[in-house]
């Protein structure tokens, strides 16, 4: 997996080079002016790829990202409960980061409220 910004690419080595694959779109090949679409998408016209944007993604940045990942489908669907536990597992993750603290105990908060 790969950092690129907005959609979770696959890195794979090809000869003395990199090719990037789609894996939500059953492992298809990107060119280059996909990459620089699917980011553009996600973070504006004027955005470009950078070589951060596909370098490798460490396990915890990968677990992290789905996480965060889930947090907002289950935000979308107000489920407070779901919500809750993916926060908590980020925290474990990340448990320096004070925005997610806060956003963690309004949370749980709001579920309190409902009991």
């Amino acid at each position: 997996g790969v950092n690129f910004p907005g959609h979770f690419l696959v890195r794979v080595a090809d000869d003395d080079s990199w090719r990037f694959l789609d894996a939500f779109d059953g492992g298809r090949l990107l060119a280059n002016a996909e990459l620089l679409a699917i980011l553009q998408r996600s973070a504006g016209p004027d955005a470009t790829v950078e070589p951060a944007h596909l370098s490798a993604a460490s396990k915890k940045q990968i677990i992290s990202r789905m996480l965060l990942n889930l947090a907002g489908i289950y935000g979308k669907h107000g489920d407070l409960v779901r919500s809750v536990s993916v926060l908590e597992r980020l925290a474990i993750l990340d448990p320096d980061n004070s925005r997610l603290a806060r956003e963690l105990a309004a949370l749980r908060s709001r579920v309190d409220s409902l009991n």
